[in-house]
């Protein structure tokens, strides 16, 4: 983890990183393409429609499906991914 965190910290001081929210596996490999480093997987719900309520935001419906269809067609950006805030059904949701 370690090692990890280090790797990051040299990418952060190099240049900017990017991050691209889809779960479609044709943008997620373009993304990767032209240089996009985390291709994020939205899955929190919990709060998010009051929270955005006066935004002009995107909700996303991401699944927890979605993650091992794009995981394994990266090669070289990370996989993020969002989900609700710490809640009661966290542990569950998690594993």
């Amino acid at each position: 983890m370690e090692k990890e965190g280090a790797k990051l910290m040299e990418r952060k001081s190099n240049h900017l990183v990017l991050f691209y929210i889809t779960n479609r596996p044709d943008v997620a490999i373009i993304a990767e393409k032209y240089g996009v480093d985390r291709i994020w997987i939205d899955l929190e719900r919990l709060g998010k429609e009051e929270r955005q309520k006066q935004m002009n935001t995107v909700k996303s419906q991401h699944s927890i499906s979605d993650i091992s269809t794009i995981k394994p067609l990266l090669t070289k950006a990370e996989l993020m991914v969002r989900i609700n805030p710490w809640n009661e059904n966290s542990p569950q949701e998690i594993e």
